[in-house]
């Protein structure tokens, strides 16, 4: 599926990272003019299928003025092939594409404020991330690497791997200045609310749901209006 298809009108970019991986990027224009054309909005999605299997998500910002910047991690969709063990939570690799994305649209829309929309294993991405942007969406936030593997063990009875240490990984989220909105579903049992209660500069949206229901769920005359709306407060207070 397409953007177009949903009525989004979109240009198709091609981005290469530092290690010389091809990246298929859709970038998406706004559906009406107002001041949040002057925001752009990269997308990390979760860990599974490819950028078109989030692009209901990527509707509510499009109507509400913002751009948004999808990709396709390296092994996923239209990007590059890349050999990947379903065991293995993520892989630093798409950090490094997840980068290489940030940058390319910062470079794009320079002058223009650079945000991030992240879900679930994308939260993991955008906090490892060594590019600098101005705010963080956490859909689903992941703050305890170590949890998630032990929870994903038990459901599912096989090994995890994770390619970072569950304590630098801590260390690194609780020093993270980026102003953040985070959605956390009461449901959720991956989530450690501990250590969001820690987190610096945030602003956190509880719903009666599970894991990456939130725009689902804060949703009222359109698919994720009251979620956007939610976004469009946080930013205003944040003088974005």
């Amino acid at each position: 599926m397409l953007p177009d298809s949903l009525g989004l009108a979109y240009h198709q970019d091609t981005i290469i990272t530092p290690d010389n991986y091809k990246l298929v990027s859709w970038d998406i224009s706004p559906k009406v003019e107002n001041a949040n054309n002057k925001t752009a909005i990269v997308f990390a999605y979760q860990d599974m299928g490819n950028m078109s299997y989030v692009l209901y998500n990527a509707m509510p910002f499009a109507q509400a003025g913002f751009h948004i910047v999808m990709f396709d991690y390296r092994g996923f969709g239209a990007s590059q092939a890349f050999q990947v063990n379903e065991n293995q939570l993520f892989y630093n690799e798409y950090v490094t594409d997840f980068d290489a994305v940030l940058k390319h649209t910062k470079e794009k829309y320079k002058g223009d404020k650079v945000g991030v929309w992240s879900a679930s294993m994308g939260t993991i991405i955008a906090t490892l991330s060594g590019m600098p942007y101005d705010f963080l969406i956490a859909d689903s936030y992941i703050t305890n690497l170590d949890l998630v593997k032990a929870t994903l063990e038990k459901t599912k009875g096989k090994t995890f791997i994770i390619p970072a240490s569950g304590k630098e990984y801590r260390e690194k989220i609780l020093k993270n200045e980026i102003p953040k909105i985070i959605f956390l579903g009461k449901q959720d049992k991956i989530i450690d609310r501990d250590i969001i209660s820690k987190l610096k500069h945030k602003e956190v949206i509880d719903y009666d749901g599970g894991h990456l229901q939130g725009m689902w769920k804060l949703s009222q005359k359109a698919y994720g209006d009251v979620y956007v709306e939610k976004i469009e407060a946080f930013l205003k207070k944040n003088n974005f």
